[in-house]
């Protein structure tokens, strides 16, 4: 059966169950607010609240937190991320501007993509496409290549602090959207068991 995985401003990493909405909490990460939580294949990564943000694994059965790499330039903090590949995680930093970066995995190298005309508080990839949604509800289109994005339509006016895909493939997920919105829930990842 598909869960959530879902994290708190203190830190708290939850399983959330998709039929009746339960929480079940896994455990404390011990890295306080984390704002990007993503599935690099079964591993779960999540981005602590820092100016130079580190990427962690996430143990999915008590939580502990392990140090993946740490970006190499000041990004701001990161509002939202995203596994581009198995190498790299895409984030969206408030240094100074919303803007893009890449942060290499494999030993934190982090460049600059380009600066995004709008404010992206959740972003997904469902197949080779990027999907972002911003604090007043618009989803847009992403360009991984330069942080360029076409406003797709509005969702209204909710205030969405992070946006997951379910993947298409039979393994880890199945295709739907969800968005979430609210106060204490800032990083939502989705994952199928396996049977």
């Amino acid at each position: 059966m598909p869960f959530l995985f879902g994290t708190t401003s203190t830190g708290l990493l939850y399983t959330i169950d998709t039929t009746t909405a339960a929480a079940t909490l896994v455990g404390n990460t011990g890295l306080g607010n984390i704002e990007a939580l993503d599935f690099n294949g079964n591993d779960l990564l999540g981005v602590n609240f820092s100016s130079t943000p580190s990427v962690f694994s996430l143990n999915q059965t008590n939580a502990a937190a392990s140090l993946v790499a740490t970006a190499s330039i000041s990004t701001g903090v990161v509002r939202s991320g995203v596994v581009l590949n198995p190498t790299t995680m895409l984030v969206r930093g408030d240094n100074g501007s919303n803007t893009l970066y890449s942060i290499s995995l494999t030993g934190g190298a982090t460049s600059a993509i380009g600066v995004m005309p709008s404010t992206v508080f959740g972003m997904d990839f469902l197949g080779p496409t990027l999907y972002g949604v911003d604090a007043d509800g618009r989803l847009y289109n992403i360009n991984p290549g330069t942080g360029g994005m076409t406003q797709i339509g509005d969702t209204g006016t909710q205030t969405y602090l992070s946006l997951a895909m379910i993947n298409p493939i039979p393994e880890p997920s199945s295709i739907a959207l969800t968005m979430i919105g609210g106060v204490a829930l800032v990083g939502l990842a989705i994952k199928r068991r396996r049977s």
